[in-house]
């Protein structure tokens, strides 16, 4: 698990506890009721996932270009 190399824990178990409780929190607090949730979703969803489909993955695809290609002339140097 990601969270766990970043605490730099050897197993993620420990965890899985307090982060799957702040999702159900925060579940609850972006949506307490099927109304907002379908509101939430009718009105902002297409935002949402533009940014963590499309525009997030474009930009990391593009640092990785200019990495390598930085790692390609400083090797020919």
């Amino acid at each position: 698990m990601v969270a766990a190399q970043w605490m730099s824990l050897r197993e993620y178990q420990p965890i899985v506890f307090p982060i799957g409780f702040l999702l159900l929190l925060m579940s609850i607090w972006v949506a307490p009721n099927l109304q907002e949730l379908t509101h939430a979703l009718s009105t902002s969803i297409f935002l949402s996932a533009l940014m963590v489909l499309v525009c997030i993955p474009a930009e990391l695809l593009v640092v990785a270009w200019i990495r390598r290609r930085w790692e390609k002339k400083n090797m020919q140097d």
